[in-house]
């Protein structure tokens, strides 16, 4: 199967990947997961030469993606300068380094240059580095390149739909290595500082890292509020009415604290006419990864498990009583799409954001996100991809009043 890329856009210098795995009533069908993101992550690495520099941060790698420990093993003997973040220590059975792929991570890149990450030894907490990037210095072509996904290298995500955002900046690029840099030196004895965020003055492209730290390193104490959650903050920069339009892919909500605030805004802006919905993940094929640790809860009036439920119950009976568009999916990105009018200046704005961080993020995980604005390139075929996922993948649909307010939209006027 081709690499399912996407349109490149000279604007922002961002060219998108998405995967297309096709599902059926909670089943993968028809040959299965869709691996282009793997792929084009590996392909980006093949480019590199001798002299330039990779650096990557994911959670979770297992045998799903031995092409990018391909790439990585050739990149190194070429003489490209490669190391790695990625899961160990006191992990989950989900986020962890298979042993498959850490002996030749190791043998070929050196073990100095890969580091396991352990939160229960480290400053921040988490008990995982939930990134999911690759940082490319091309110094032959000047490129810096940012590869960044929602979907960890392991068959719990391949399955799954995913998008990688491929960005050339050296701004972004520039800001992320330093984030990277001071995640790989942290340890109990080293506050990590880095900027909370940074922009590209010329393609406009904005990045969050997080968590949050202050000028020593700390992480602020009092809480996870609206204030500190950076989707509530995004999406209540634009007015609550009938222009604003709002999309959301969501891997992982819940019903706690981060995950009712963001329900509450949501239904605010329903309220005041804008034009709201969601697709989240509530499903996996148990034959394609480990039920067993999907926490997952009881699908409704089933009395049964159905694969991993990362969108909990509490969150779809909130946004069913709640009147919010919602299907059942399985993607494992994370992003919002968001058109309309802004509070602070009245000015027309739409953006894409994506990355790692969840709707329920952690206020002490390791994660990151960019954004990419009033680019009509990027955020079309963003839209394009989410109605896909909502009329071609959904296993079901609901939180409408009637057939008029379809769940996903005016997408039906296209099938």
């Amino acid at each position: 199967m081709p690499i399912a890329a996407g349109i490149y856009s000279a604007k922002s210098r961002a060219q998108p990947v998405f995967s297309y795995s096709k599902w059926k009533d909670g089943k993968l069908v028809d040959g299965g997961a869709d691996c282009s993101i793997i792929r084009a992550i590996a392909y980006h690495i093949d480019m590199s030469q001798a002299g330039d520099e990779v650096l990557i941060a994911i959670a979770a790698w297992w045998t799903d993606g031995w092409t990018i420990l391909k790439a990585v093993q050739d990149a190194s003997a070429r003489g490209v300068t490669v190391r790695v973040i990625t899961g160990g220590g006191k992990q989950s059975d989900w986020f962890h380094t298979s042993t498959w792929i850490k002996k030749p991570l190791e043998d070929s890149v050196g073990t100095e240059n890969v580091k396991y990450w352990a939160g229960t030894h480290n400053p921040f907490g988490g008990q995982i580095s939930h990134n999911k990037f690759v940082l490319i210095q091309r110094k032959s072509s000047n490129q810096h390149l940012l590869l960044l996904t929602g979907a960890n290298w392991a068959r719990f995500d391949v399955a799954r739909h995913c998008d990688l955002l491929t960005l050339d900046s050296f701004n972004i690029w520039n800001a992320f290595r330093q984030y990277w840099l001071q995640l790989w030196s942290s340890s109990p004895t080293v506050s990590a500082i880095y900027p909370s965020n940074a922009t590209d003055p010329v393609t406009g492209v904005t990045a969050q890292f997080w968590p949050l730290v202050d000028a020593k390193g700390n992480i602020p104490v009092g809480g996870e509020t609206p204030k500190q959650n950076p989707f509530y903050q995004i999406i209540n920069k634009y007015k609550e009415d009938k222009l604003t339009k709002i999309r959301i892919i969501a891997s992982n909500w819940t019903g706690g604290l981060q995950g009712k605030d963001i329900f509450t805004l949501l239904q605010s802006y329903r309220k005041g006419g804008a034009d709201v919905r969601v697709v989240g993940n509530h499903h996996l094929d148990t034959g394609c990864h480990m039920a067993k640790n999907g926490g997952c809860q009881f699908q409704p009036g089933q009395g049964a498990k159905v694969g991993s439920c990362e969108t909990t119950d509490t969150v779809w009976g909130l946004l069913e009583d709640g009147n919010i568009p919602w299907a059942k999916c399985a993607p494992h990105a994370k992003v919002i799409l968001i058109s309309g009018f802004l509070k602070s200046n009245g000015k027309w704005n739409q953006a894409v954001y994506t990355g790692s961080m969840n709707i329920s993020y952690e206020l002490s995980m390791p994660d990151s996100f960019v954004g990419v604005h009033d680019d009509p390139v990027i955020f079309s075929q963003y839209e394009k991809w989410w109605n896909w996922l909502c009329s071609s993948t959904a296993m079901n649909r609901g939180g409408t009043s009637g057939p008029k307010d379809h769940p996903c939209g005016d997408i039906l006027a296209l099938f």
